[in-house]
């Protein structure tokens, strides 16, 4: 499916909110070996906390603020518990 959507023009994005980490530390992307152009995470990333994270090629997140146009936030958007939480569960 990964191949004929790129064929298509249309982003390959993976919403590993359930998956990540949980299958293997790359999630289901790294599982199935697919390379999205997007990814979304959830609060796993957080230790249980109210975080969420995206992430993805470089030349679409350049398009995210500050370096472009496109401004995102968010409820919890810098939370200082949840952002200690989520760097000491990345650093694990």
């Amino acid at each position: 499916m990964t191949s004929h959507m790129k064929k298509k023009g249309a982003l390959v994005i993976y919403d590993e909110v359930i998956t990540a980490f949980r299958f293997m530390y790359g999630g289901a992307q790294d599982l199935l070996q697919v390379k999205p152009d997007l990814t979304a995470l959830g609060k796993i990333i957080g230790g249980g906390l109210p975080i969420g994270a995206y992430g993805g090629k470089k030349e679409i997140m350049e398009q995210v603020a500050p370096l472009g146009p496109a401004y995102q936030a968010g409820t919890m958007a810098g939370n200082p518990a949840s952002i200690l939480s989520g760097i000491a569960c990345l650093n694990c």
